[in-house]
């Protein structure tokens, strides 16, 4: 008996020591922690939560959440969402009168039969955390902004000394055509940079604009490839297009899509040694409901520890051969082809070539914008 005693208190020194030290973690977790039953009752509330909803807990324990609750809480925080996962809430602070900005991230809570007997939601105050993204985007955007102006006025000049476009400025020997064709590439290329940081910034901002229209997929890759062969041919370097010809006209953004194969073939040109050989391939994907653009090229390829790093931002995996950029490409046409509802993926051999693709679907049956 005295065994079975001291057992049992054991096992309760024990539950209790975890309940506490349970306790003193969600006290003191900088998150706020609400945990609501299936009625909506509170069941759990932190510190952290008390402070960022502005409420006390003692008030709150055991009633419903929505009980002096605002608006834009009460949704959140007492129902199930289809679309779990995080979320953002934007709400007036009662006690500073201010707008107030949380990341809500919520998870049904289950029982042994799998039904449904609550949630717990996390917290965080982001605030002053999208203030400094706001400082910062407003930042990038009034710089590119800037830039650009000079940018553009310079491409102009040089436009009209080269005899590309407008009157004449004069004749030019072959020394000074060769330099003023050098900066003419030199800028074109900063104009590219700075059209990406502006790109960055809309964004981030929301501002980025989808503008759909029936086009053909087939004059957008013929203008692409026209446009950048000039550049190919100075590495001798090779454009095969295999396109499909019997594709109907396809709902997209005609500029946005030129922006991405711009990249795609950009990057195949600059990581294409001399001689070497690119192709562009658009064909129906094996399902018929969208079509598949993919851009192949001979180069130096992409370590495989590097691919799942690819399509974030700043990153840039060709120092090495002197090749450098913002590191803000693929993140955009990644962007950009997302919004459109596609999907963009990569294969590479190192040493032996790329190969990116990505799909457009022929129907656009969501809000691009």
């Amino acid at each position: 008996m005295k065994q079975k005693y001291e057992a049992a208190d054991r096992s309760y020194k024990k539950v209790d020591e975890e309940k506490k030290t349970t306790d003193a973690i969600v006290k003191n977790i900088a998150e706020g922690l609400v945990v609501v039953n299936q009625k909506g009752e509170v069941l759990l509330m932190n510190p952290s939560a008390e402070k960022i909803l502005g409420v006390q807990k003692e008030a709150k324990l055991g009633r419903p959440i929505l009980d002096d609750m605002r608006d834009e809480l009460m949704i959140s925080l007492s129902h199930e969402s289809k679309d779990q996962g995080e979320r953002v809430i934007e709400f007036k602070s009662k006690d500073e009168n201010v707008k107030r900005i949380l990341r809500a991230s919520s998870a049904v809570i289950q029982n042994e039969n799998g039904r449904t007997v609550g949630m717990v939601n996390i917290l965080t105050d982001v605030t002053k955390q999208r203030e400094l993204d706001d400082i910062k985007n407003k930042f990038i955007s009034n710089l590119t902004h800037e830039l650009r102006t000079p940018v553009v006025a310079m491409q102009k000049a040089m436009t009209i000394l080269l005899g590309q476009s407008g009157p004449s400025a004069g004749s030019l020997n072959e020394t000074q055509t060769n330099f003023l064709n050098i900066v003419s590439r030199n800028l074109t290329h900063l104009g590219r940079l700075v059209e990406d940081l502006l790109d960055v910034a809309k964004i981030d901002s929301g501002k980025m604009r989808i503008k759909i229209a029936p086009s053909r997929l087939d004059k957008i890759i013929n203008d692409t490839c026209y446009a950048l062969d000039t550049w190919a041919k100075s590495k001798d370097i090779k454009i095969i297009k295999n396109l499909d010809r019997n594709f109907p006209e396809i709902p997209l953004d005609p500029g946005k899509i030129t922006q991405v194969l711009n990249n795609l073939i950009g990057n195949a040109i600059k990581f294409t040694p001399q001689n070497g050989k690119i192709t562009v391939t658009s064909a129906w994907h094996p399902d018929g409901t969208k079509v598949v653009v993919s851009v192949s090229d001979t180069g130096t390829g992409i370590a495989p520890e590097n691919i799942p790093k690819l399509f974030q931002r700043f990153e840039q995996f060709g120092d090495q051969q002197g090749i450098s950029g913002t590191g803000l490409g693929l993140s955009i046409a990644k962007e950009i082809v997302e919004r459109h509802g596609g999907e963009i993926m990569v294969q590479s051999e190192l040493k032996k070539g790329s190969m990116f693709t990505f799909t457009l679907p022929l129907k656009q049956t969501r809000n691009i914008n």
